[in-house]
């Protein structure tokens, strides 16, 4: 009976690594289909330089159609993921600040006045005392 090995190359791991990303590129698209769609779309950044790095790898090993196509979703991911950097500030400029105060408060050694003054002071949207 003869036995076959199978041989494992850099280029097709890092191929297969890159269709992986390519793939979490598209699905993170259509995140209000699925939940895990939706995951999907949070890694944008390291999908970016996941496709680079197999960009440069797959020249490397001169396949250019796959250096293209994984160039190409990293340029897709890059577009996504720079407004996010240099975009025109947090989204509702010009709004009231909404203000949020959460407070771990000991009946037992905390200082209620000091509690009460700070909470009148803030005067906060949402109160949480804990």
């Amino acid at each position: 009976m003869a036995r076959k090995q199978m041989r494992v190359r850099g280029s097709g791991l890092v191929e297969a690594a890159g269709v992986v990303l390519t793939v979490a590129t598209v699905l993170g698209f259509f995140g209000g289909q699925w939940w895990f769609f939706d995951i999907c779309a949070h890694f944008r950044v390291q999908y970016f330089w996941g496709l680079v790095l197999a960009t440069v790898a797959m020249l490397f090993w001169r396949r250019h159609r796959e250096a293209a196509c994984f160039c190409f979703f990293a340029v897709v991911n890059f577009c996504v993921i720079i407004p996010l950097y240099f975009g025109a500030g947090p989204a509702g400029d010009g709004e009231m600040p909404f203000r949020v105060v959460l407070m771990n408060v000991n009946q037992a050694t905390g200082d209620s006045r000091r509690v009460g003054g700070f909470i009148r002071s803030e005067r906060p949207d949402i109160l949480v005392l804990e």
